[in-house]
């Protein structure tokens, strides 16, 4: 288990001022074994709220088909943590 602070993380992300990407099946994780692919949106802001923390994601054409097609329907976060 982990804890962390919502408003800390939308402040930071907010101050670095870059997107981050958001792929299908953890590609981003699998380059060497995958090649490059593309994103498929971008978090471009997050906000933290009483109920959690909240993303807003600009998609991109073939995600949004595959979204409307339930292709994909959850979200799976990847993040690295120092023990």
């Amino acid at each position: 288990s982990f804890t962390f602070d919502p408003d800390a993380l939308a402040a930071q992300f907010a101050a670095d001022g870059v997107k981050l990407p958001i792929d299908f099946e953890h590609e981003t994780e699998h380059v060497e074994q995958l090649g490059a692919k593309p994103a498929r949106g971008w978090i471009v802001a997050l906000e933290a709220r009483s109920n959690g923390l909240f993303a807003r994601v600009e998609w991109l054409k073939d995600a949004i088909d595959a979204l409307a097609a339930r292709q994909f329907r959850y979200i799976s976060p990847t993040f690295w943590a120092d023990k």
